[in-house]
């Protein structure tokens, strides 16, 4: 399958502290903070790839940095092999229009003043795609694919469930048919009954439409259902990614041995050994030498204090940075 997002290397560092006015009263010089820092990454055209990891590892950074609601530091994103960062406004207005976005919080990501109809249908104002009784049925249809009923169009966020809201947003990410969503945690504010629902939907849709899907999670359960080939993040780098067969089969990284080791497993004969991990995750304003995990690895040796694990292939569409993996 071609790539539909490539991203090459990206990092995005922000300048943190400072004191008032960045002047170093109250607080000191300024610190660095390294939310991605050399991450390279592809989506296929209708795949799934999930991006995993702890709070704070710089999933939802990388998100942004897709959709150019951020600027990287550094590195290159390109979608259909268009560079995106050399966009102008006129070309970025039109890649926009298939690359759209469902984010973790469906509350905030509505305007509580504008009812469902016009939330939904700005995307296709915005692009001059629809306007007037065209632009109502157009809605209406939206409306009907993610399961609300017609009335819904009238009524305004806050007369909604969080359930309802999500589909109302994923409604609004469908409006200009993109080929690639970039979903931010899109279930984690949800009841586990209607995380179910959602996911299907958002299977459904990927299969009528041949979507795309950048998939930012935590859960491990729904990145095993989900998606195709997951990568794993932490402290703002790729540590493995695998299709997600081999990875939950076969875990090459301690760190990704240590999350899957805290996947619920109903079956009491196939119970996982839970792997602890001692420590608190650095801050990424002080980023350890050597493996950026090995403060917290229960199978560290000489070398992971000292030397950076490179990303090497190891196996079929397999990568890892690790030690272990270079001996």
């Amino acid at each position: 399958m071609a790539d539909l997002l490539r991203i090459e290397g990206v990092k995005k560092h922000f300048a943190s502290g400072g004191g008032i006015f960045g002047s170093g009263v109250f607080g000191g010089g300024k610190t660095l903070v390294r939310a991605v820092d050399g991450v390279s990454l592809s989506v296929a055209r209708g795949e799934v790839c999930a991006v995993v990891g702890e709070s704070g590892c710089g999933k939802s950074t990388l998100a942004r940095l897709a959709l150019r609601l951020l600027d990287p530091t550094a590195g290159k994103v390109y979608f259909d092999g268009q560079d995106v960062l050399a966009a102008d406004k006129k070309a970025m207005k039109a890649i926009r229009r298939r690359m759209q976005v469902i984010f973790q919080d469906p509350f905030a990501s509505l305007n509580p003043r504008m009812r469902v109809i016009d939330a939904v249908g700005e995307p296709l104002v915005i692009h001059e795609m629809a306007r007037g009784d065209e632009l109502r049925r157009q809605v209406l249809d939206l409306l009907q694919k993610v399961g609300l009923p017609a009335d819904a169009a009238n009524r305004y966020p806050h007369e909604f469930s969080g359930g309802q809201r999500q589909r109302i947003c994923i409604a609004r990410a469908l409006a200009l048919s993109p080929e690639l969503i970039v979903a931010d945690e899109p279930l984690s504010a949800l009841d586990v009954s209607i995380q179910a629902q959602i996911l299907n939907l958002l299977e459904d849709l990927r299969r009528e439409r041949n979507l795309a899907y950048l998939f930012i999670s935590h859960d491990l359960h729904v990145v095993n259902h989900f998606s195709d080939r997951v990568a794993v993040m932490y402290l703002g780098v790729i540590v493995e990614q695998s299709d997600t067969e081999a990875l939950f089969a076969e875990p090459l990284h301690p760190y990704t041995e240590a999350l899957l080791s805290a996947v619920p497993e109903p079956d009491p004969a196939k119970r996982r050994v839970r792997i602890i991990l001692q420590g608190d995750v650095p801050r990424p304003t002080d980023i350890p030498p050597g493996c950026r995990f090995h403060t917290r690895c229960p199978k560290r040796f000489e070398p992971c204090d000292k030397v950076v694990p490179e990303l090497r292939e190891v196996g079929t569409n397999r990568i890892v940075a690790c030690h272990l993996w270079s001996r």
